[in-house]
């Protein structure tokens, strides 16, 4: 949302396309979020298709898992600037997401391995 609101003329991209340095918070605040409304609609998507259900929640876990992986990634190198308490937040954050992703993967290959 902080990406589209502002001024009258305001615009998030340069008129050759690219991303000013100014806006650059802005599109990574947009990503982080962005990744989880995928995962959710795709999950909705997937739930309300009523494909079999062993591929569903195969489906589902991997898009969480790759929700997950995104997220990791983006704030890792959205953190590289943050210092003091805001840096250890950022880390704190970077380790849940971590314990959450590897979870996520174990869930995905226990049922591929275990429950079928």
């Amino acid at each position: 949302m902080e990406l589209f609101i502002g001024p009258r003329r305001h615009h998030p991209f340069d008129s050759d396309g690219t991303i000013p340095s100014n806006h650059l918070q802005n599109v990574e605040h947009s990503s982080i979020s962005m990744a989880f409304l995928v995962y959710a609609v795709s999950a909705l998507v997937l739930d309300r298709a009523r494909p079999r259900a062993a591929a569903s929640e195969g489906l589902t876990i991997l898009a969480a898992a790759a929700a997950f992986t995104q997220q990791l990634l983006l704030f890792h190198f959205h953190s590289a600037d943050h210092m003091g308490v805001e840096g250890q937040y950022h880390f704190i954050v970077q380790l849940i997401i971590f314990v959450s992703l590897i979870t996520t993967l174990t869930t995905f290959i226990l049922r591929i391995y275990v429950f079928y």
